[in-house]
């Protein structure tokens, strides 16, 4: 089956919407898996921070339980301190199932995990020491475990700096990427829309184009009928003017030919030369209608073509007989006007 141009056209720009729909779903899924990654490691980020908050709030917690222990002996402020600990245990426990975490991170952590259990063990030899000796010497070696104590503090407060400011530059360089996918994901999109757009205009132009054309080519064929309707009433004009001129002419020219044969051995030559004169006025005649019919009918499209072989020299011998006997009747019809 021939397609014809207008369906070849909406069935080209069909697949083109098509393919065009593909790869705006191909590239949006992948972003849109992009924008997961990067929402889950900004969310890994925000608990590692939260988490490193929630460790140092819980370091200084159990350094004010110890010290609220050791100057006043409460044991409320023991219980405040063991909890501490405990939170700190739990938070570091936290901090090591982090993935997000990077190698040189994880190497800050472990360096994390080894002051914090350092500071542990000078909670426990302070609050030992406190619990088995309140001397003035036992107190000087407190002084010395605090400052050894508050020392670790310092460089765990500078490991807790960097990994913060660590983790704060992958937040912003995620967000950063998730903005530029989300205007990624955006202009494919608009693109995509402005592309199924242009494509759906041009299936609908080349729609109108199809009805115009077709609508010209009905006219065309509405004319092209009417002209041949035309033709054939001018053919049937023409065949009924020549059979009605034709009829007398056969009856002049039959009625010329017996009265020569009749008058011929009656009359002298020259008064037969008016008969002569009536029979090449009718076959002229006769030959004019038949030529006009003849190009009627060669318009009108009726003229069959049948070439067969030509004799040239008999053919210009009858052409010259023509003219010549043409010219006699032109030239007898003007000697009688005169």
């Amino acid at each position: 089956m021939k397609w014809l141009l207008e369906e070849k056209a909406i069935a080209c720009s069909l697949a083109a919407i098509l393919l065009l729909l593909g790869l705006v779903n191909l590239v949006s899924s992948k972003n849109t898996t992009e924008l997961v990654e990067n929402a889950n490691q900004v969310q890994s980020t925000y608990n590692v921070l939260g988490t490193l908050t929630d460790f140092y709030a819980a370091m200084s917690v159990a350094e004010s339980g110890r010290r609220g222990y050791i100057f006043s002996g409460r044991e409320e402020e023991l219980s405040r301190h063991q909890t501490a600990v405990e939170e700190m245990q739990v938070e570091l426990s936290e901090l090591q199932q982090y993935a997000v975490l990077n190698g040189v991170q994880q190497q800050r952590l472990q360096q994390l995990e080894q002051l914090t259990r350092q500071r542990m063990v000078l909670f426990e030899q302070s609050i030992e020491l406190y619990q088995r000796d309140r001397s003035l010497e036992a107190m000087q070696t407190q002084h010395a475990i605090t400052d050894r104590s508050v020392q670790i503090r310092e460089q765990i407060q500078s490991l807790l700096t960097e990994i913060k400011n660590t983790e704060n530059q992958q937040l912003q360089d995620s967000l950063k990427q998730a903005r530029r996918n989300i205007q990624y994901r955006s202009t494919i999109e608009r693109a995509g829309i402005l592309l199924i757009v242009v494509v759906a205009c041009g299936v609908v132009w080349v729609f109108y184009w199809g009805q115009r054309r077709r609508q010209q080519f009905q006219e065309l064929e509405k004319t092209l009928a009417q002209e041949q309707e035309l033709s054939n009433l001018k053919l049937r004009l023409f065949s009924m003017i020549s059979h009605e001129f034709r009829t007398p002419l056969s009856v002049i020219l039959v009625s010329s030919q017996l009265l020569t044969e009749i008058l011929e051995f009656k009359i002298e030559p020259s008064q037969l030369k008016n008969l002569y004169r009536i029979q090449n006025s009718a076959k002229l005649m006769n030959r004019l209608i038949t030529d006009l019919l003849t190009l009627t009918r060669a318009e009108a499209g009726k003229l069959e073509h049948q070439p067969e072989w030509l004799d040239i020299e008999e053919f210009c011998l009858n052409l010259l007989d023509d003219f010549q006997s043409s010219h006699a009747v032109q030239h007898d019809l003007q000697y009688q006007s005169r």
